[in-house]
Parts: structure tokens; C-alpha cells; sequence
């Protein structure tokens, strides 16, 4: 005689079944989820790493062509020609001095600190230096740069500062007599201070990192213009 299988029981094992299946599917939910955005931040992460690799050759790319630019332009300051405290003597004090006859300026730097001409290539400066401390510094701490009058870039550059409002962050400085504009901008992911001077035929500009202000502003102390000699190369 077969005994019938009680209906609470038949019951319970239904909603069993059901509550298992329902967690075995929340489970696969998750588990899909979850590879779906690892994937998608494995993806992303990817993405952005082609993309820096991207920006850095592009960088790469321009430095190698404003490099080749300025060699024609300005041969004489090729960075295959880089030169290493050229123009500099020793203070009395152990500080070091920099002269640059062509372009009518002068000013004293720490002894530890080196002076490099040039620092890069440019097709908008005609001449470009930097200090800096060998193994130390990071990338042009403190430059030092000339701009031809009516190439537009300076020009430009402060016509957008303009055009912004930025220009009302400006400070007027006034270095060795001569009056100039100060300001702070960011590059390569570090803030910079700028001071662009008028003077002669050109747009002197005196600046670097905020990192190395200290140092920056003691140079500026000691600045000096005199009668450029544009006939020197």
C-alpha cells in the first residue's frame, strides 16, 4: 500500500527549492557584476595609460621638432651645444654670477646651483637657460628666457590673460629699475611663477617652480640690466 508523501512536506521542499534557486541567481548576479566592472576598470585604466603614452610622445614629438627649429633659427644655441656656467664667475662671497652681455642682464646665484644654456628648444624664445641643482632639482627649477618683441607669443599670452580676467592676478614688480609683471601659472602639473620684463628688443622673463621660490626671489634681488649689445651672438 503506498503511503502518500504529507502536502506540508511537498510544501516545504518547494519553497526550499525556490529560496535555493533564488540565492544561486543574486549569487551569479554579483559574481557577473562584479567581473563586469573590474573588466571595465581594468579597461579604463588601460585606456588611460595609452592615452599618457599618447601625450608623452606627442610631447616627445614637439621638443624633437622645436629642437630641430631652434637649431636653424638660432644655431649658435643648439641644445647639441648646451654649454655649462658659460658667462658665470665666482663672487667674493662663494656665490656664483651670471653676465649675459647680449641680452643686458646679470644676476647672482647660489654656488651649489648649476647655470645650463640652453634648456630646451624653443621656437618662440630666441634664448633660454636654467639653474638648478645637479641630481636634485626636478625639470627647469628656476629659468630664464628671452622673447622677441613682435613675435606675438608674448603678446598673446597676454592678450588671453586679458580676455580671462586673469590679468588682474598680475603684481607689478619692479627688478633692477625696470618694471614687469608677476604672475603664477600651472604647467606639467606644477604651479610656476613667471616675471616678465620689457625691456630693449625683447621679453625677458625671470621665473620657475613655487617649490624653489626662496631661491628665485634671492636671484631676482640681485638682477641687474645694463646697455644689451644685440650685435653679440
Amino acid at each position: 500500500m503506498n503511503k502518500k508523501f504529507p502536502k506540508n512536506k511537498i510544501i516545504l521542499l518547494i519553497l526550499l527549492v525556490t529560496i535555493t534557486l533564488v540565492l544561486c541567481y543574486f549569487a551569479y548576479k554579483k559574481i557577473t557584476t562584479d567581473f563586469l566592472v573590474e573588466k571595465q576598470v581594468n579597461t579604463s585604466i588601460y585606456t588611460n595609460q595609452i592615452d599618457q603614452q599618447s601625450r608623452e610622445n606627442k610631447v616627445i614629438e614637439q621638443q624633437k621638432q622645436e629642437d630641430k627649429q631652434s637649431s636653424k633659427t638660432y644655431n649658435s644655441y643648439s641644445l647639441r651645444d648646451q654649454r655649462y656656467d658659460n658667462n658665470v664667475t665666482m663672487n667674493s662671497d662663494g656665490t656664483k654670477h651670471y653676465r649675459n652681455e647680449r641680452y643686458g642682464l646679470e644676476f647672482d646665484f647660489p654656488s651649489e646651483w648649476i647655470a645650463r644654456e640652453p634648456a630646451y628648444g624653443s621656437v618662440n624664445m630666441e634664448f633660454n637657460m636654467e639653474l638648478y641643482i645637479p641630481d636634485k632639482a626636478g625639470l627647469h627649477p628656476i629659468q630664464v628666457g628671452a622673447f622677441p618683441k613682435g613675435n606675438g607669443w608674448i603678446e598673446g599670452l597676454l592678450a588671453y590673460h586679458k580676455s580671462t580676467g586673469e590679468d588682474k592676478n598680475y603684481e607689478k614688480i619692479t627688478t633692477g629699475g625696470i618694471d614687469g609683471y608677476k604672475f603664477v601659472s600651472t604647467g606639467e602639473g606644477m604651479s610656476e611663477i613667471e616675471n616678465l620684463f620689457s625691456f630693449g628688443d625683447y621679453w625677458l622673463m625671470i621665473g620657475g617652480k613655487v617649490k624653489y621660490k626662496d631661491t628665485l626671489d634671492a636671484v631676482l634681488k640681485s638682477t641687474k640690466f645694463f646697455t644689451p649689445n644685440y650685435e653679440l651672438r
